[in-house]
């Protein structure tokens, strides 16, 4: 059986659920701040509410593009 490996442990692929592969949780500047200071993100509170959001609508995964194994 295929297994994907977590940070914290190794679960089944249907379990994973909606999966976000580019994400920000800390955002203090940038092209989307400038525009609109709705996308600035600079609290550990307001992450914590964001992900809590992510979770709800069905996410069981954000994946670190700037991990390096080797």
């Amino acid at each position: 059986m295929k297994k994907i490996q977590t940070l914290l442990e190794a679960i089944k692929p249907e379990d994973l659920g909606i999966t976000d592969v580019h994400n920000h949780l800390i955002r203090t500047g940038g092209p989307q701040v400038a525009k609109d200071k709705d996308f600035l993100l600079d609290s550990v509170e307001k992450a914590c509410q964001e992900l809590n959001s992510y979770f709800q609508a069905g996410s069981r995964a954000i994946v670190n593009s700037r991990y390096d194994a080797s």
